[in-house]
């Protein structure tokens, strides 16, 4: 049975329909005893909203029957590409191993009750945050334990094996830290109490030798995986089909879905293998336009989150008849799949339970057109919002500068200058004794490729270096907080030498902003709620130079945040200052493209850099052919000649 969808074109077409690529909406047939009367409960429990061994769809094999069977697909490509990728991770799911018995010393711990905590809202349904919770509590308690035995030290716990089985999740530890996990039964975690109990038998019993021999054939499961992939993805319809995942035969064959453990590990394989197939976004995004997870008896979004990060873009997504119970199972998934056309969720049990869940669906999904085969948003709606969805990122503007005195404006240039060529000097203009000063060195900054491979080298800074990422101990931050002239000139005389660019000559290289400031501490105490400043944000490049030679040695860059005030022999003093040393990461960040700015913009910009009028800015555009590197160099050239009125 296949539900009617009309297509933007108005052609009614059968099943799961979309505007270039197309996923066929099947059904399975309802079940029935001998008699030929209905089997309400004939499938196979799912084992933690997993995917598990139910009846599905397809031939005798397993193998999808239909439109979903691969057409014209490329298999030594995937053979080359999954054997390249499964050969790498630990994500890659293995057959069980060949045991005598259970794990000696080991105990199985049974944790209930964490499904009604908030962190069960999260896309793998909370088991990171109880492992994190689990790990750093019971910690405590083997520490307390070991302290009254006289053994010094902490010593983390670390649950490096669990799994999930229904509504518990099940994990092993060595019996010395078991009794501190058992010690937390009852306790809250995320608003919820939780249960932990010791198992009396082992989770996982022996396997038969010879499923364990064909499991421990990495050959056979890569070859697995490449049939499996082969025949579930149909290339003229650019769909990618997981469903009745349970009963595919050959995956049955290395008892994938025997234990919740390999379970869990397969789909998360499958997508790192997916995901590696593809050099750009924009290729996996023409490549995939649809997945159906149909029939896999799933009752959370947990087994399959990955779906969303490898697929991001699928315009059809097929999650019927599965068991999900309410609206809150989908909801990891609210906020993906921003461009999806058509949904399919018929055959669950929320259906009766939230008859009015179409609603909400569609506001999940702005661009969502049909649910269920039925058109929920015009053409004109969903086009309208998925153009705001794929809309630029807003272009980069011209800096504000508020100075309307020149005040700023003459302490730049003052500072790099004197910077460059005499610090002792700067030190006595514009600090003095209340002034603070730190440095941050930011060694993982984006660096421009041109000079990514050259080696970047941070001695003379990272003894002086406050990066609050890195220095957590409070007296080592306060250390790095300099206070007063003396401190600042000590500082700075250890640094390298220094040659910043040109403010006028390469304006391009600089990103200033000045804006005014209030509630700068007054230098003579009469306001005690200060006075007018300013904020000035300063992004740009310097190099730094060998002395003797005069050549660069590296080039860098940097970020610098001023609060200036009154005060000073100039008149000006700096309050604060924050100086971030960073990797060459070059301009393109905050290049202004010149052939989107509209002409007023550019004018406000001429005008900002050289304080001339509007008119007067104009002109020297017009003349320039509307290129402001150039109108900056015919300004420069022709300001002595300019009368006082051309100017603010």
């Amino acid at each position: 049975m296949t539900t009617g969808v009309t297509t933007r074109r108005g052609t009614p077409v059968d099943g799961f329909t979309n505007r270039r690529g197309a996923i066929a909406k099947r059904r399975s047939a309802a079940r029935t005893d001998r008699d030929g009367d209905l089997v309400m409960d004939s499938a196979a429990k799912a084992r933690g909203g997993g995917i598990t061994k139910g009846r599905g769809r397809g031939g005798r094999d397993g193998t999808p029957t239909g439109p979903g069977r691969a057409k014209n697909l490329n298999s030594e490509v995937f053979k080359r590409e999954i054997l390249r990728h499964v050969a790498t991770g630990d994500a890659v799911p293995r057959g069980p191993r060949a045991t005598t018995g259970p794990i000696k010393h080991m105990r199985d711990l049974k944790v209930t009750g964490y499904k009604n905590s908030k962190a069960a809202a999260n896309d793998d349904g909370g088991i990171q945050s109880l492992l994190t919770f689990l790990e750093k509590r019971g910690t405590i308690n083997l520490d307390k334990r070991n302290n009254a035995r006289g053994i010094k030290g902490s010593h983390p716990i670390r649950i490096r094996k669990h799994q999930q089985e229904g509504d518990a999740l099940i994990i092993t530890l060595p019996s010395n830290e078991a009794l501190s996990i058992l010690r937390l039964d009852g306790w809250v975690f995320a608003g919820a109490n939780i249960k932990i109990e010791q198992l009396s038998e082992p989770t996982r019993s022996p396997t038969p030798p010879g499923q364990a021999s064909r499991a421990e054939n990495a050959t056979e499961v890569k070859q697995l995986l490449q049939n499996f992939l082969s025949r579930r993805y149909n290339a003229e319809m650019k769909l990618l089909d997981l469903s009745a995942l349970g009963s595919d035969a050959e995956l049955n064959t290395l008892g994938m879905f025997n234990s919740a453990s390999t379970q869990s590990k397969f789909f998360p394989a499958l997508m790192k293998i997916c995901d590696g197939l593809f050099k750009t976004a924009q290729e996996k995004k023409d490549t995939v336009h649809s997945v159906t997870l149909a029939d896999n008896e799933l009752s959370s979004l947990a087994a399959v989150a990955s779906l969303a990060p490898t697929f991001p873009d699928l315009i059809n997504l097929d999650l019927s008849n599965n068991k999900f119970p309410n609206l809150a199972s989908l909801h990891g998934w609210k906020h993906k799949f921003r461009h999806l056309d058509h949904l399919v969720l018929s055959g669950n049990p929320f259906e009766q339970e939230s008859p009015d869940y179409q609603t909400q669906i569609t506001n999940w999904y702005p661009t969502l057109r049909f649910l269920n085969g039925v058109q929920v948003r015009s053409d004109e709606e969903a086009a309208r919002t998925s153009k705001q969805i794929t809309k630029s990122p807003l272009p980069v503007a011209a800096p504000l500068f508020q100075d309307e005195a020149q005040i700023a404006e003459t302490f730049i240039t003052n500072f790099f200058a004197g910077f460059d060529s005499d610090r002792n000097a700067l030190v006595n203009m514009y600090y003095n004794a209340d002034t603070t000063f730190s440095l941050s060195v930011n060694s993982r900054a984006p660096r421009d490729p041109s000079q990514d491979h050259i080696k970047q080298e941070w001695d003379v800074y990272i003894k002086r270096s406050r990066n609050l990422k890195h220095i957590a101990q409070t007296p080592a931050r306060m250390a790095r907080k300099l206070q007063g002239q003396d401190a600042i000139r000590e500082v700075y005389n250890t640094l390298p030498a220094t040659r910043h660019p040109g403010l006028i000559s390469d304006p391009q290289k600089w990103v200033i902003e000045c804006i005014h400031q209030a509630g700068v501490p007054d230098p003579v105490g009469q306001l005690p709620y200060g006075v007018g400043g300013f904020l000035i944000t300063i992004h740009g490049e310097y190099e730094e130079i060998n002395i003797s030679t005069g050549q660069p040695k590296h080039h860098r860059s940097f970020d610098r945040t001023f609060i200036l005030g009154p005060g000073g022999a100039t008149g000006v003093r700096i309050v604060r200052d924050m100086w971030t040393v960073r990797p060459y990461g070059g301009d393109q960040a905050w290049k202004v493209d010149g052939q989107a700015l509209g002409q007023e913009q550019l004018v406000a910009q001429l005008s900002a850099a050289t304080r001339m009028n509007a008119t007067y800015s104009r002109q020297c555009l017009e003349e320039s052919g509307w290129n402001l590197e150039r109108a900056v160099v015919a300004f420069e050239s022709a300001r002595a000649s300019l009368p006082a009125d051309a100017f603010v």
